[in-house]
């Protein structure tokens, strides 16, 4: 895909040489030009792909920066024309976008807007660019006061958090200091990596050809020269000697580190694989795995999930029988090799697998736990690790496990920079160390894969050693082995060359329920349903029912237009319980119960405590409160135990009637915790969703109280359907789920008829409407289960989805507080947008300021102190 195309351009300047009227008289006196034209660019033409880094080169006026100024849209051509596709963003010059009267913290938020950010993007981003330039210091000095160096971190530091897809680059890195010209220069090797399009200007050939793939040479103002990086660099600055070409050629060679890679690579193929079969790409690769694993009983495990492709995939082929994935899905702990630093790979949320389990942790923490419950023998691993330390973790404790026969699939053996100190590493010291035999059965050398088959074990461990020739020591290897233990006697690496008999054909696929998403991004058309339910209630709050602020005691006669609609709103909270039952399920599988329950503190609380402040701000300011009757309790004796969400737990009133659904939240949270806790799979779901209906049903016949609050009879059918829908989406279509979600559903039909207040169920044809409104939400549901609405993509869903929960808590403060000081002053229609805008900006206010700061502040020292706990616990074993 183009990202740059620019066609035909050329650029006149006019260079005028008097400047006074002095000097204009002077040289009009001696008949010379007053100006004259100047041609920078003279039809120029150039395309860049989508992902492409090409180097603009030439002498000092040749028009690169004139170049790079129309592509940036600083200046528009003369003549032809300039299309850029995608947010562009950069550095032109030093200084460009900062305003010198400003200081550096003003200057960072002006620079930012100029380069298209908001300020909420701005702000988000804002502590990352002061640590990037490293000015901290100086960030409330005029930035007039900077030194050159300065304004170049200030600058860039702005414009490589711009997210940008064209990344353009003047000359201006020649200014700053060797460390952060190398800090720059790796994060503009970054973007590359990413896909991002670049174009640099430079004067440097060494950083040009390590960054660039092509070069535009241009002379005078013309192209003069176009192709890849180093010949564009010999037509520029050709060598003089042949001693110096040659001296060039030596230097390109060694500062390569990807060639010097592949020759490793194809040396250790020739010595320790010459009759392994050569693999087209990774994908044969893993389904020659798996078919060399197909007569093995046990498990097949990955590590290294990420999307889920390749887990998906390997569930597929072992027909979905004891398939577990492991990832944190945090990405790399650590930096990796060139463009993937911590971090990298990292994903919101775990993907969805087709018959596979996510074990979700860093395997340190969840593979030792695992093994314990699970005693069965190991046939299959795919080691997608990447680094050194998580691939020795995972043989480290899998070790035990690896018999005669496993298969085991390296994603990263060689073939990159660096290979040989990781996943390559970590297997050639678990080898010298245990002992054990294997054959390396297929590779994609450039891919970077490896197959390799366990074919003996070390004896006295009870397991069946094979013969095999032993391979030569350490020493004669391609390639030493570093080893950690201190025996000083030479290690043996093991491997064998006994005749391979043809791999067994691939496994046909079974056929996979439903198709798994591509992406593990957000299910955005369920933020749009959050968003419909919230906005259901909060009309139901502010039109449909009697509420004491609006004169006369109702808001429903205020607004008769809208009142025989919204008073049905009250079912919106029936739509939320059914996506709680789906969400809840699918953030709490795969997860440990102290995971799951850190992720529902630091989703629930921070937005909760910010309502119930603004509740009680509203009763101290203006004395607006939720009135309960005579009996209604003061602020503190409300305060204090809405602050823990307990209230109706404790006989404490609620400081907003909707709390009452978070207090239903709260109890099936609960049960799902403890769920977790037994480790969720598809069977036991199922018949847990099974069992909570039929016992919710006994609960009310019994009537028991304290199993009506224990298992929320009222409020299981919509739970039970939500978790039903997950597995649908999860699974696809089974004939038993869909009958829970059937009974489901007509419990909730007929709850919601006869157990509702009687205001929202007195209206005429209530009884029908209430069963067709609930009988559509299921139905909504059901589509999103099954797949139908993932067209539903547009970004700003996922907005409307954040703003739900913080709208849902303080509407109704904001209905109370405003209506009786606005109506003598405004009509009905004008006050009701007040409210709902005021509601939404809130509600914005609210996550921007609250919740996700809570997200990146609260969720690692919940979790950290998770972790100390499990440490504790662990010590406590050990002792």
């Amino acid at each position: 895909m183009e990202s740059i195309v620019v066609d035909g351009v050329s650029k006149h300047f006019t260079l005028r040489h008097a400047h006074s009227i002095k000097e204009m008289t002077v040289r009009a006196a001696r008949r010379q030009s007053l100006s004259e034209r100047f041609t920078a660019l003279d039809e120029v033409s150039l395309t860049v792909e989508q992902g492409e880094s090409l180097a603009l080169m030439g002498l000092n006026g040749s028009g690169k920066s004139t170049l790079l100024k129309l592509i940036s849209g600083v200046m528009q051509p003369d003549r032809g024309s300039v299309r850029v596709r995608g947010r562009v963003a950069g550095l032109i010059e030093v200084g460009a976008g900062l305003h010198p009267d400003l200081t550096g913290h003003e200057n960072i938020f002006l620079n930012a807007a100029i380069l298209g950010m908001t300020k909420a993007e701005t702000e988000a981003k804002y502590d990352e660019i002061v640590a990037f330039s490293e000015i901290e210091s100086f960030l409330d000095t005029q930035v007039k006061f900077y030194s050159s160096g300065m304004f170049m971190r200030l600058g860039f530091s702005v414009a490589v958090h711009t997210d940008p897809e064209i990344f353009l680059v003047d000359e201006v890195l020649a200014v700053g200091d060797p460390p952060f010209q190398k800090k720059c220069l790796e994060r503009i090797q970054e973007f590359h990596a990413d896909g991002r399009t670049l174009v640099i200007v430079s004067h440097d050939m060494g950083t040009l050809e390590k960054v660039c793939g092509r070069g535009l040479v241009l002379e005078r103002g013309h192209a003069a020269y176009e192709g890849d990086i180093q010949s564009a660099v010999d037509f520029l600055t050709p060598p003089d000697t042949p001693l110096e070409a040659e001296r060039r050629k030596r230097a390109r060679a060694e500062a390569d580190p990807g060639s010097t890679a592949r020759a490793e690579t194809a040396l250790l193929v020739r010595e320790a694989m010459p009759d392994a079969p050569r693999l087209p790409d990774p994908r044969a690769t893993l389904e020659h795995g798996l078919s060399l694993a197909a007569g093995q009983d046990g498990m097949a495990l990955e590590f290294g999930v990420h999307t889920g492709g390749t887990l998906t995939a390997i569930a597929a082929a072992r027909e979905g029988k004891n398939v577990f994935g492991f990832d944190s899905f945090e990405g790399l702990p650590e930096d990796w090799r060139d463009g993937f630093p911590a971090g990298h790979f990292a994903l919101d949320e775990p993907p969805e697998v087709p018959g596979a389990e996510l074990v979700v942790g860093r395997f340190e923490d969840t593979l030792a736990g695992f093994l314990e419950e699970h005693p069965e023998p190991v046939a299959f691993v795919h080691v997608d690790a990447d680094l050194y330390s998580s691939a020795r973790t995972v043989l480290t404790l899998l070790g035990p496990r690896l018999n005669a026969g496993t298969v085991i699939v390296f994603d990263e053996y060689f073939g990159y920079p660096g290979w040989r100190e990781h996943e390559y590493r970590a297997w050639q010291e678990y080898v010298a160390e245990s002992g054990v035999r294997f054959a390396y059965e297929g590779y994609t050398e450039d891919d970077e894969q490896v197959v390799v088959r366990i074919t003996g074990v070390a004896g006295g461990d009870g397991r069946v050693a094979l013969t095999a020739e032993v391979a030569p020591p350490a020493a004669e290897m391609p390639f030493g082995l570093t080893r950690l233990t201190k025996d000083p006697a030479p290690a043996e690496a093991v491997r064998t060359n006994a005749a391979r008999t043809k791999p067994a054909p691939v496994r046909p696929r079974a056929k996979e329920p439903v198709a798994a998403r591509k992406t593990a991004g957000r299910l955005r058309e369920l933020d749009v349903l959050r968003f419909v339910a919230a906005a259901a209630v909060m009309l139901h709050h502010f039109t449909g029912v009697p509420a004491p602020e609006w004169p006369g005691g109702s808001a429903r006669r205020i607004f008769p237009e809208l009142g025989p609609v919204t008073r049905y709103g009250f079912l919106g909270v029936e739509l939320f319980f059914l996506i709680s039952g789906f969400v809840i399920l699918l953030s709490a599988w795969g997860r440990r119960p102290g995971d799951f329950v850190v992720s529902r503190i630091v989703r629930l609380f921070p937005a909760y405590w910010v309502g119930v402040l603004l509740s009680l701000g509203a009763y101290l300011a203006f004395n607006s409160w939720v009135p309960f009757g005579p009996g209604t309790d003061g602020p503190l004796k409300r305060f204090l135990p809405n602050l823990t969400m307990l209230q109706e737990g404790v006989g404490s009133q609620r400081m907003e009637v909707v709390y009452w659904t978070l207090y239903v939240e709260l109890h099936f949270y609960v049960l799902i915790a403890l769920f977790a806790w037994a480790r969720i799979t598809f069977s036991r779901c199922v018949a847990f969703m099974g069992a909570w209906l039929l016992f919710s049903v006994f609960a009310l016949e019994s009537g028991s109280g304290f199993l009506k609050v224990v298992l929320l009879w009222r409020y299981a059918p919509f739970f039970v359907a939500g978790m039903g829908f997950y597995l649908i989406y999860k699974y696809g279509s089974n004939l038993i789920v869909w009958l829970l979600i059937a009974a489901s559903w007509a419990l909730g039909c007929y709850y919601d008829v006869k157990y509702n207040f009687p205001d929202f169920t007195a209206a005429p044809h209530s009884l029908y409407v209430i069963p067709a409104v609930v009988t559509v939400i299921f139905g909504v549901m059901a589509l999103v289960a099954t797949h139908r609405l993932s067209w539903l993509r547009w970004r700003g869903f996922t907005v409307l989805g954040m703003l739900t929960y913080p709208l849902y808590l303080v509407h109704q403060t904001i209905s109370r507080t405003f209506v009786p000081r606005l109506l003598p002053y405004m009509g009905r229609w004008e006050v009701l947008g007040v409210l709902v805008a005021s509601a939404l900006a809130a509600a914005y206010l609210i996550n921007l300021l609250v919740e996700r700061p809570a997200q990146r502040h609260l969720r690692p020292r919940l979790k950290a102190a998770m972790a100390r706990i499990r440490a504790g616990d662990s010590e406590g074993v050990a002792r």
